[in-house]
């Protein structure tokens, strides 16, 4: 196979080539020696993927093999996933320290079993009475910085697993604050 570059052999156009399987192990290597892919990725994570699923896909496409994020998005939420290549790995804990903001789409007057939409509706109520300024004093507890304990139904793992399988699996584990 042969690789059309520019002069300055372009490393965009070699991570490409790379990563299309135009290139044997041992020149993957080399082009990872001398152009490494190093640097953030603000990703907009699509619903229906896991964290994981995301850094699998850019492990794939970059050809890197240090490959993070920083931080775990529920596989129904949707939004921002800081990836991090290479050397930017090391900066993951700082992003996890930083300060944080949430935009919520929610459906009032309904209660699951599951805390998302995606379980057995337990209650429903009518929301039609519910003012701007009552939905803004419930938000305010969810302001700053705040303790919260995790659902059963979220993304963080207990013993490896994340909690929404062990949940939908129909067992319970103690979650901390």
């Amino acid at each position: 196979h042969s690789i059309k570059t520019s002069r300055k052999r372009d490393s965009f156009a070699w991570h490409k080539a790379a990563t299309a399987g135009a290139i044997s192990g041992r020149w993957k290597r080399r082009l990872r020696k001398y152009f490494p892919m190093d640097g953030i990725l603000n990703l907009n994570k699509p619903s229906g993927l896991t964290s994981y699923d995301v850094i699998r896909r850019v492990k794939k496409i970059t050809g890197e093999k240090h490959v993070g994020h920083a931080g775990t998005l529920d596989p129904l939420a949707s939004g921002v996933l800081p990836v991090c290549l290479g050397q930017a790995t090391r900066v993951i804990e700082y992003l996890f320290a930083a300060n944080k903001e949430y935009r919520a789409e929610i459906e009032l007057g309904i209660t699951t079993d599951t805390f998302d939409r995606t379980g057995t509706v337990l209650h429903r109520s009518d929301w039609k009475d519910i003012t701007l300024p009552q939905v803004e004093f419930a938000l305010e507890g969810f302001r700053g910085s705040i303790k919260q304990k995790p659902p059963l139904y979220s993304a963080l793992k207990y013993h490896g697993r994340p909690l929404y399988e062990i949940a939908r699996s129909g067992k319970t584990v103690e979650v901390k604050e």
